[in-house]
Formats: C-alpha cells, sequence, structure tokens
C-alpha cells in the first residue's frame, strides 16, 4: 500500500512526498525528505490513498488552530477537521 504526505512551510507552501511504501509486516517509522527550512505542519495519508489513524503533532495541531484558512485546498482542511475531530 502506499501513501503520500504534505509538508506545509512557513508560507504554507506545500511539499510532498509521494507514494510511501507501507507494509503489514513493518512498522513505517521514519521517512527521510530533503528540505531546508521550517515544516510548520505535516499530513499524512494526503489525498486518502491509504486508510491511516492520524495523531498531528503538537506543532501541527497549534499551525492548524492559528492559520487553517491559510491552507488554500478545502478537502484537505475538511481533511484535518475531520482529523481533530476523531
Amino acid at each position: 500500500m502506499k501513501m503520500n504526505a504534505v509538508f506545509y512551510d512557513a508560507d504554507f507552501k506545500t511539499h510532498e512526498i509521494k507514494d510511501i511504501i507501507l507494509s503489514d509486516k513493518d512498522a513505517l517509522t521514519q521517512v527521510t525528505f530533503d528540505f531546508k527550512g521550517t515544516v510548520n505542519a505535516v499530513i499524512i495519508n494526503h489525498d486518502a490513498h491509504a486508510y491511516a489513524k492520524v495523531l498531528f503533532d503538537q506543532r501541527s495541531l497549534d499551525t492548524f488552530e492559528n492559520d487553517l484558512t491559510k491552507i488554500s485546498d478545502a478537502t484537505t482542511r475538511a481533511l484535518i477537521w475531520r482529523h481533530v475531530w476523531n
């Protein structure tokens, strides 16, 4: 199974890692990403290609609480709301 992850930088530009391979045998504990800047928030399972129970880190939660309107994609905002609600 594969999933995507999106990182938002300080200007809320997206940086995406596509096709992260998930295995039912091995836990995924780390993904490397060559990015030189500040990451304000992370969304795993972007585009909902896989089933994932998502828990946001505190920095992402703070960013979404203060600046959710800066995320231009309405579907992504709805996904964030759904995960926070759950």
